[in-house]
């Protein structure tokens, strides 16, 4: 069996119905994020599939990611960019 992409794994995770509600509906979704982030093991998943997150989750190229260079990195920069989002 293949194991489920991070952003599958996200969007299962969160509830959404599809991928796109990822980004599409981040205002009811950020939160779920969020949480699911604060508790994942980092490990489970590589640096490229981390930033292959972050790029989807903030509509930004990979080549203007390339400053991360950990998990960690990737995974504040997520949160910070949801949280940033709120009004």
């Amino acid at each position: 069996m293949e194991k489920r992409s991070f952003l599958e794994y996200l969007a299962q995770e969160a509830g959404c119905d599809c991928l796109s509600d990822l980004r599409l509906r981040q205002e009811q979704w950020s939160p779920r994020i969020i949480e699911i982030l604060g508790n994942i093991d980092m490990d489970e998943y590589v640096l490229s599939d981390w930033k292959e997150v972050t790029s989807y989750l903030t509509d930004t190229e990979l080549s203007v990611l390339d400053g991360i260079k950990t998990k960690k990195e990737a995974k504040e920069y997520i949160i910070n960019w949801l949280n940033s989002k709120k009004h």
